[in-house]
């Protein structure tokens, strides 16, 4: 709780905000406005200029409305750089005076204690505790350890003429093949690896992923994953300084758009690994991606190292321009999957060796023919006609295990049932001899 102080937010519509809160001099020489100030937003207002105090009902009335959102705040502003009340000898002292005198020091107390809660303090963990609220009104840091404000960092990322660098420092190495560590005399700063550019035999190495920083000396270290080889040349550049443009918020029109042309842009020899930064539709950097085969002799090879199935599935037929499809799996199942010639065999062979039975019927009457001794269920008969002068005519019909019911065959209608271990046969017309032959 404030106790010299109310604070408001602005609706666009609202002049009228109370004061009677806070505790006031109860003395008709001290008029209210002189004790109070009003803030909209952190400006200082004026008091006639642009709201007016109502001391009947303890209201700040604005000549405008804040607008909505403003932070409204009416303050007591004690006077301490001089006393309200100058005793002098053999002077009658009243309760009034009194309670003048006493409440100036109470009055500054409770002030001083409202701007203490609401200053930037430390917490038990000796962080610096915001509270939620943003800043303003700050200088860029200009030492490794301060703050930096949002104008330098944007300087810095855009790379403004009034940026300025106090110093560039470089230095170089020779690998031996064994050596990992890389020390940046005389930095004496606490840096990271993105802070600062390290090429080895004239490509830019990718921080954190080829190497990083150990700041535990009074020097930084720069950590190679792998050791450079013997005659490596290794160059390591740090750039530190401060910035003071200021300028509009970062976005995504900072970042000028570029079309990449695979024909040229990312075209280059072989070998070459090329990293590019990517920008995401923020404006910010998203990511850093590696070009690992930006030339086109270099498909072959890439694409060697992928398998058929991981490639998307055919739109069309495909042709093997006459050549065979070889070392193809054995386990075919499915009625469209492609079998290997030894599946093929083994299935043909399976299959030598069913039973077939053939007989004559001599002439068949009317009641026709019924065998049950075959030894077995055939799946396909074959009949064949003997006609009453001799001829076979050539004629003859195949029925299958799944037929049931009269068929017209050999110019007349032929009724086959299958049976169990056998088949029953009826002509129409009677007086021929046939002939049968059944297959399992």
């Amino acid at each position: 709780m404030a106790y010299s102080f109310v604070q408001y937010n602005g609706d666009g519509s609202t002049t009228s905000f109370a004061y009677g809160s806070i505790e006031l001099f109860d003395n008709s020489e001290i008029t209210h406005a002189s004790q109070l100030k009003v803030y909209v937003d952190g400006v200082l207002k004026t008091v006639t200029t642009d709201y007016t105090v109502d001391t009947t009902n303890e209201e700040i009335d604005f000549v405008s409305a804040p607008a909505s959102g403003t932070l409204i705040k009416i303050e007591r502003d004690t006077q301490i750089a001089s006393r309200y009340v100058d005793y002098t000898n053999n002077s009658i002292i009243e309760e009034s005076v009194l309670d003048l005198d006493s409440n100036q020091l109470f009055f500054l107390i409770q002030e001083l204690n409202d701007g203490l809660t609401n200053a930037l303090t430390l917490d038990s963990d000796n962080y610096w505790n915001g509270q939620g609220y943003a800043s303003r009104n700050c200088l860029p840091a200009d030492t490794g350890s301060g703050w930096v404000t949002l104008q330098q960092m944007q300087d810095a990322i855009a790379g403004v003429d009034t940026a300025t660098v106090d110093n560039a420092t470089q230095w170089s190495f020779t690998g031996n093949g064994v050596l990992t560590d890389f020390t940046l005399t005389g930095l004496g700063l606490n840096i990271v690896a993105a802070q600062v550019w390290v090429w080895q035999n004239g490509v830019i190495q990718k921080p954190v992923t080829d190497y990083d920083i150990d700041n535990s000396g009074d020097d930084p270290v720069v950590q190679f994953v792998t050791a450079p080889a013997s005659g490596d040349t290794i160059e390591i550049r740090s750039i530190h300084g401060t910035v003071t443009a200021i300028f509009d918020e970062v976005d995504g029109s900072i970042i000028t758009d570029e079309t990449i042309d695979p024909a040229t842009k990312l075209k280059t020899s072989s070998g070459d690994n090329t990293r590019f930064i990517i920008i995401g539709s923020s404006g910010r950097v998203s990511t850093i991606a590696q070009l690992t085969h930006g030339h086109i002799q270099d498909f072959d090879s890439a694409v060697t190292g992928k398998s058929l199935d991981e490639f998307d599935d055919a739109a069309a037929n495909i042709s093997m321009g006459g050549n065979k499809i070889t070392n193809l799996s054995s386990g075919a199942s499915g009625s469209s999957d492609a079998c290997t010639v030894a599946q093929m065999e083994s299935h043909v062979s399976s299959s030598v060796g069913r039973q077939t039975k053939a007989g004559s019927m001599g002439v068949v009457g009317s009641g026709g023919f019924t065998t049950s001794s075959l030894g077995f269920q055939p799946s396909v008969i074959t009949l064949i006609r003997k006609n009453s002068t001799g001829n076979y005519e050539n004629a003859s019909a195949s029925f299958f295990g799944d037929h049931s019911g009269p068929v017209s065959a050999l110019g007349e209608s032929v009724e086959v049932q299958f049976f169990s271990n056998g088949f029953g046969f009826t002509p129409t017309n009677t007086g021929n001899t046939w002939y049968y032959v059944c297959y399992e």
